[in-house]
């Protein structure tokens, strides 16, 4: 049995440039994800291949291939999706989602349906002019991919400028859960039932959908619940982890269990990136089993694996075809983003719910034609004296709203391994719309630091207010 030594030198490489780049961009405050996305562009292939260098003869005996390069890094950037999910899952506390507040969610499940909505037209009228091809299971990931914030970019700029224990900036830190939440609980939804291998119609298409949500419902059951409290039977009667006698028992083990559910979610035609997000969810609770485990998945997979997933992302750009018409879905996704986070924001804040809904059950309850008269026009006088700053806030809460991140390209990655999946026609056009989502990406992680500079500046006036209470002081 022979083993091709290479592998090891394209392994290096990839993370050598990932680490750097990565590093690199960090300390000039921005993503590390912009130096690991851009190190597969430049390192990975992309560049060279778009001037038709597709490999390089060192010395004699030795062939540096990208597309063996691309072959090497691949399993390993497969576990760095898995690890990055279940990270993910196991750092969602469910409880603290319900105490954020039901404005909060308002605002998340409105940005959310809306920017759906426009992502989910956007991609099926662009794949369909552009392509030719009227695809709705393309389109329903695409529309996936506008969902999620990368709430690192705005934090780290809120925090820079001092922003971030303002009352928009907590409001951004919940709302950023949120959003991850439903965007990976849609495409638990969309990888299971619209790009499913259902090819029939009428009543067995219905049938296949029947099957397909049961295998959702099954596989919700035993990861979130029959999983864990396994577990936690085994370690309460025969203390299997904590008394364990060969080191870091544990960490195997939930590696293990984690790379099966992988499997069988991806066998049940769901996605095993989703198997690993429910894992972490459902065992978040088990503290003594979790400890170890999580620790070393964080170690392991932020510093190795999951800048490879990085690189093998940048790496599948595609440049030698690429229409550029296809850029003007940058724009749309970040005013895509931009009116749901606004939109949900307004309409939340007291103002507008007191003049909305208030108005009307007041004047219900009303008996008196005086009394209806002073009901009718406090609501208007409240709502016009605070609409200002409400659209202020409204605006700062939108542009944060802005980046995209690691769940973004995680959504991407399945969606084309889906289109890759039923055919080769599908494959080609997901890959350009791929390559849009990481351009995407880089542009909404640059431009946002920008942005909220500018929305969170203080007015001149305040700030010779500010510092005349500093003089008298």
């Amino acid at each position: 049995m022979s083993f091709d030594f290479s592998f090891f030198l394209y392994l290096g490489i990839a993370l050598i440039f990932a680490r750097l780049l990565g590093e690199i961009f960090e300390r000039i405050k921005l993503s590390s994800i912009i130096g690991e996305l851009l190190s597969g562009l430049l390192i990975g292939g992309p560049i060279f291949i778009l001037f038709g260098v597709n490999e390089f003869h060192v010395g004699k005996d030795f062939i540096f291939s990208f597309e063996k390069m691309s072959e090497a890094i691949e399993p390993f950037a497969q576990i760095g999706i898995l690890l990055l999910l279940f990270i993910v899952g196991s750092q969602i506390r469910i409880d603290e989602l319900r105490k954020a507040g039901r404005r909060n969610l308002f605002i998340s499940i409105t940005d959310v349906s809306i920017t759906f909505g426009i992502g989910f037209l956007t991609g099926y009228l662009i794949i369909g002019s552009v392509f030719d091809v009227w695809n709705i299971g393309i389109a329903a990931f695409f529309g996936l991919t506008f969902m999620p914030t990368s709430i690192g970019t705005t934090v780290r700029t809120l925090s820079n400028i001092k922003k971030l224990n303002t009352k928009e900036g907590q409001t951004l830190l919940s709302l950023a859960v949120f959003d991850d939440f439903l965007a990976l609980l849609f495409l638990l939804i969309v990888s299971g039932l619209v790009l499913s291998d259902s090819s029939g119609t009428g009543l067995g298409l219905f049938v296949d959908i029947i099957i397909q949500v049961a295998f959702i419902v099954v596989l919700l059951v035993i990861v979130l619940y029959l999983l864990p409290k396994l577990l936690e039977f085994f370690e309460e009667r025969f203390n299997t982890f904590s008394l364990a006698t060969t080191s870091y028992f544990s960490i195997g083990i939930v590696l293990a269990i984690l790379l099966t559910t992988a499997f069988f979610a991806e066998y049940l035609g769901i996605s095993a990136a989703i198997g690993a997000f429910l894992l972490g969810v459902g065992m978040q609770r088990n503290k003594l089993l979790m400890t170890d485990p999580l620790d070393a998945f964080i170690k392991i997979g932020e510093g190795t694996l999951i800048p490879l997933f990085f690189f093998a992302v940048g790496s599948s750009f595609v440049l030698e075809e690429f229409k550029f018409i296809l850029i003007i879905i940058i724009p749309i996704a970040i005013l895509a983003k931009m009116m749901g986070s606004f939109t949900g924001a307004l309409f939340s804040t007291n103002p507008i719910k007191e003049f909305i809904f208030v108005r009307k059950s007041k004047q219900k309850k009303s008996n008196k034609a005086e009394a209806t008269k002073d009901v009718e026009k406090r609501p208007e006088e409240k709502f016009l004296k605070n609409i200002k700053p409400n659209i202020i806030s409204s605006a700062k809460i939108a542009t944060g709203m802005i980046p995209k991140g690691e769940i973004t390209l995680v959504v991407a990655a399945i969606g084309l391994a889906a289109a890759q999946s039923f055919s080769s026609e599908f494959g080609i056009i997901a890959g350009e719309l791929y390559s849009v989502i990481i351009l995407l990406v880089l542009v909404t992680v640059f431009l946002t630091p920008i942005l909220l500079r500018f929305v969170f500046r203080t007015p001149k006036h305040k700030e010779k207010h500010a510092e005349k209470i500093e003089e008298n002081k």
